[in-house]
């Protein structure tokens, strides 16, 4: 789950390779679907408003920042988010929130047990700055 700068699209695939840090070249695929999106009175640059929207990703590859590349690809980055991020944006939640982090949340991961290959589920409830900046946003 992310809160990222504009309306995101209601529901797209993003398959865009990615390279790693010895610029190897790697497939990735991440699915996105927007949940929610808010528009604030709150002029910034070439905008007279602030649009921001809420959305759930689901990398089908797990390479190195991912989500935060994918993200930033289709021009909606997510708040908070260095260097991938806006820093217009940024620094406007900063001055006008005290928000000081990056608003990306793993809600769950999946993954095999590596002796008995049982899947394992990890799950974790919002952070209070995530749940914060949802209210203050209207998300």
């Amino acid at each position: 789950m992310a809160i990222v700068r504009g309306y995101f699209p209601e529901s797209v695939t993003v398959d865009y390779d990615l390279t790693n840090d010895r610029d190897k070249v790697q497939n990735a695929v991440t699915e996105f679907k927007r949940l929610k999106t808010t528009e604030l009175d709150i002029p910034l640059g070439k905008h007279s408003t602030s649009r921001y929207s809420l959305i759930e990703a689901r990398p089908l590859t797990g390479r190195q920042h991912q989500i935060r590349k994918h993200c930033s690809h289709l021009r909606h980055p997510i708040i908070g988010d260095r260097p991938y991020g806006c820093s217009k944006q940024n620094r406007m939640f900063k001055a006008r929130w005290g928000m000081m982090t990056s608003l990306l949340h793993a809600a769950e991961l999946r993954l095999r047990h590596p002796v008995d290959g049982r899947e394992l589920v990890l799950e974790a409830g919002l952070n209070m700055e995530f749940v914060r900046m949802m209210g203050v946003l209207g998300l």
